[in-house]
């Protein structure tokens, strides 16, 4: 398995490509916004029992627990209401995971490896935002925020880029809800690690080896 050092030395080398070809800094999201998460009693048991568990590999948020997993249950009673469906073959995984409670609904969808949908979505007079992460099998990985004409969209080439280019709008919105999901490590405490291995290439004005990159990416 690889170290942590050698990930963030990876990443900052893919992030350096992903700025160098047009990436670009979002604004800061504003502030003070409520952000209550809810309780997932359901899904942290799928965590104990460790049929779920989740990485990233080459940018992206993978389901990484022990092949030959079939499970479907449900709570029952007061809320919060979950379901949750999980398949975890030798080639790809299903995953389906429904959370409904007073103020808001979350809804994880995986199929495939990579392909991935996680949405927070609020329920009458709750005071935070829709959001939405989108991780296709291939192509640039979406952050949605807000709903309709207000709706901001921020994309980049994998998880780690989101992360550095679109920062504050990520630690407000998206890595509350990555949390959830994401329970190995620190995404922030990484990306912030990222950030400053990028600032010492820059410091040392090093080009980005692309070539390297693209072969280690792959292992």
């Amino acid at each position: 398995m690889r170290n942590a050092g050698w990930i963030v030395q990876v990443a900052a080398i893919g992030i350096v490509v992903g700025l160098a070809e047009g990436g670009d800094c979002a604004a800061a999201a504003s502030s003070g916004e409520p952000n209550r998460l809810p309780r997932t009693p359901t899904l942290d048991n799928a965590f104990r029992a460790e049929w779920l568990r989740f990485g990233i590999s080459s940018g992206r948020l993978v389901p990484t627990g022990a092949r030959g997993i079939n499970v479907s249950t449900r709570s029952e009673g007061a809320q919060p209401r979950e379901r949750l469906s999980i398949r975890i073959g030798l080639a790809d995984s299903t995953i389906h995971y429904e959370l409904n409670e007073t103020d808001q609904e979350l809804l994880l969808d995986i199929s495939g490896r990579h392909r991935l949908m996680f949405r927070r979505t609020p329920k009458g007079q709750a005071g935070f935002t829709a959001i939405q992460y989108e991780q296709p099998a291939q192509g640039p990985v979406v952050l949605r925020v807000g709903t309709g004409a207000t709706q901001k969209v921020y994309q980049a080439p994998s998880l780690w880029h989101l992360l550095i280019e679109h920062r504050e709008v990520c630690r407000q919105y998206l890595l509350p809800l990555l949390q959830l999901v994401y329970r190995q490590g620190d995404l922030e405490k990484t990306a912030a690690e990222i950030e400053n291995a990028l600032l010492v290439l820059a410091r040392q004005g090093r080009a980005p080896d692309k070539e390297r990159w693209a072969r280690w990416v792959t292992q």
